[in-house]
């Protein structure tokens, strides 16, 4: 037996043995809470596959992996806004994510068409004139000073705070979008459908960057099943965790004066 083999034998239960070494969590300065939104739930079931599942099951299978990969590569807290199959309003997941003084809202969808041959992944931001909805409402309502408003001196200042909060999610949302859009196409070499405005319910009211992302098309043949197994659903939410960490570079260096291009090549 050579010396070379002879070592080998020598070094090998002791690598078997060895206790494996874990990755060290990210610290993230800006996002340290996400709320991951899986669209859908209990009587409302969302768009029907091609091969017969529910998009509220896909979703919840999504923002379930998602969840894990965040807390296994960052620090941050990660909440969703239903943890089963479940009837959850579309303010109130709203309303969940302010409430609980979230950084980020990621909505989770599955997009769907009569026609079998549109595929690929797009991103929804809220629009500009939902955001302007928004806005006027607020004149009409009475905004407690309390929480992310408890500093405000009256109902009147603290609703001028809750706006302020709103145009600077709505602008933060667009690079939140662009990256996570990237991210998911890059994952999942998936058709790119680009980053678009719609004035989604569930994203009305947001005091932090939300978005929606369609991850595919329940009614394409191939997408339907590839939605439904695990490896593409570890792939999507590797890209949803990929963002949230590129985003919180971002934010940081924006926060230090330090500007940063924003592609979805990030």
């Amino acid at each position: 037996m050579s010396t070379r083999v002879f070592a080998l034998f020598l070094i090998l239960p002791a690598l078997l043995l060895a206790p494996p070494v874990l990755a060290q969590k990210q610290s993230l300065d800006v996002v340290r809470k996400v709320v991951i939104d899986p669209g859908h739930g209990g009587d409302n079931k969302g768009a029907l596959a091609y091969n017969g599942v529910y998009e509220k099951d896909i979703v919840l299978q999504i923002a379930t992996k998602a969840r894990k990969e965040i807390q296994s590569r960052t620090d941050s807290d990660v909440l969703l806004t239903r943890e089963d199959d479940r009837s959850v309003g579309l303010k109130d997941r709203v309303t969940m994510a302010n409430e609980a003084g979230a950084d980020l809202l990621i909505s989770i969808h599955c997009n769907s068409s009569f026609s079998l041959t549109p595929q690929g992944v797009e991103t929804y931001v809220l629009s500009e004139q939902a955001l302007k909805e928004e806005s006027g409402k607020l004149s009409r309502q009475v905004v407690q000073p309390r929480g992310l408003y408890a500093s405000a001196a009256d109902s009147s200042a603290a609703a001028v705070v809750k706006e302020m909060l709103q145009y600077s999610a709505f602008r933060d949302a667009h690079t939140l979008a662009s990256v996570l859009q990237g991210a998911v196409v890059r994952r999942t070499k998936a058709m790119d459908r680009g980053v678009k405005e719609l004035p989604i319910v569930v994203l009305r009211g947001a005091e932090m960057p939300g978005i929606v992302v369609e991850v595919g098309f329940a009614s394409h043949p191939l997408e339907a099943e590839q939605l439904t197994k695990d490896w593409y659903q570890e792939r999507i939410a590797q890209a949803i965790a990929d963002a949230v960490i590129r985003y919180d570079q971002i934010a940081a260096q924006a926060r230090s004066g330090v500007r940063t291009p924003v592609s979805k090549s990030n």
